[in-house]
Parts: C-alpha cells; sequence; structure tokens
C-alpha cells in the first residue's frame, strides 16, 4: 500500500464538491457546519482510490482465517459502489476473493437482501461499509441484516460519521469502528459555534 497518498479526508471532499462548510441542520435538529453529499465525489475514480485505501488498510494483513470474506452497506446513495470497490481494494491487496453485497430499504419492510446475496454473509466475516453515517439507520441496517444472515462482522468503516451511533451499543469494541471524518455536531444552538458567533454580532450590532 503506498502510504504516500494518506489524505486530508475533509480538504479533499471539499475540493471535489462533496462537502460544502456552511451552517446546516440534521432532521434531529442538530446543528452542524459541513453538508456532505458523496454523489459528486464517486464519479471521480482517481480521487477515490486513496479513501478506499485509508478504509482497508488495517484489514489486509490478516491471516487467512481471519480475514474479510464479504463487504456489505447500505446501498442507497451510493453505498453499493463503496462496497464493490472496498471488496475490490481488499481481493486486490490480499490475492483473496471478496464479494461485495448490499442491503437495500424496502418501503414498509426496511432493510432486506435480495439477489441470493445470504450466501456471501452466512458464516463469512464480514465488514460493514458506509459513505456518510448520519441518523445511523442505515448503517445499523446493514449490521443487523449481516448479522441475522448468520455473518461475523469484523467492523464498520466509514468516510464520514456524524457519531450518532456509539460502537459499544452496537456490539463494537472502539478499534473495530473507524471513520475518516468524525464529523461535530451540536444539540442546541446555545452550543453552536456558528449561532454563538451570530448572536455575538447581533448584540454587537444593537449596542452600537
Amino acid at each position: 500500500m503506498n502510504k504516500a497518498k494518506k489524505i486530508n479526508a475533509v480538504e479533499e471532499l471539499e475540493r471535489l464538491g462533496a462537502a460544502q462548510r456552511g451552517h446546516f441542520f440534521h432532521n434531529d435538529l442538530s446543528h452542524v457546519e459541513w453538508s456532505v453529499d458523496l454523489r459528486h465525489f464517486y464519479p471521480q475514480t482517481m480521487e477515490v482510490g486513496p479513501f478506499v485505501d485509508e478504509m482497508v488498510h488495517r484489514y489486509i494483513t490478516r491471516a487467512a482465517h481471519e480475514a474479510i470474506e464479504t463487504v456489505i452497506a447500505p446501498g442507497e446513495n451510493g453505498g453499493n459502489i463503496l462496497s464493490h470497490l472496498v471488496a475490490y481494494s481488499l481481493t486486490t491487496y490480499t490475492g483473496r476473493q471478496v464479494h461485495a453485497v448490499w442491503a437495500e430499504n424496502e418501503p414498509g419492510c426496511g432493510w432486506r437482501i435480495f439477489h441470493g446475496f445470504e450466501k456471501y454473509l452466512q458464516g463469512k466475516r464480514v465488514l460493514v461499509v458506509d459513505g456518510v453515517i448520519v441518523d445511523g439507520r442505515a448503517t445499523q441496517g446493514a449490521i443487523n441484516i449481516a448479522r441475522s444472515t448468520g455473518g461475523f462482522v469484523q467492523g464498520v468503516e466509514s468516510i464520514w460519521d456524524w457519531g450518532s451511533l456509539k460502537p459499544m451499543e452496537m456490539r463494537f469494541s472502539p478499534d473495530q469502528w473507524h471513520s475518516l471524518v468524525e464529523g461535530k455536531r451540536w444539540a442546541a444552538g446555545i452550543d453552536c459555534p456558528t449561532c454563538k458567533a451570530m448572536a455575538a454580532d447581533i448584540k454587537e450590532i444593537a449596542a452600537k
């Protein structure tokens, strides 16, 4: 692996138009300073490579009896692309076939697995990947699918994680849960740096 390609993920995503700095709100009304949309990222095949390298490096030196056998992602928002990229990278580095599958969110039924993908999960060592973990439901869906079909989930890798899921609550140790970017969010405007700055500006203007 070429470690010279180590990247500043936030800077690179912003350069590609996949991350925009500003003042935004999630559905739970938490405040964040970045809007992230990886649909502007996945088409850039040359730029995606170093991100994938960072996601797989801790798995490529595993002995055969510990090696990842299948990668699963929630299929929405490009997750199926990421699953394939990570699985292909692991296959290339290790010389062992690593399969790529994805879960699909069926309206009214939740996250499910189709296309006979169960056979790639049953009794297999599985890595869960996701692009952006926002409220965590998609990631949790992929984890639950892997486990319920008999897979042994070895870890979770993401590009951007807003911290909505706690590894321990999902039965992972901290060293099994990694993200290239750990996004900060604030539960209330009083804690948000942008809101504080705006309030200070308003107070200063009002005092004049």
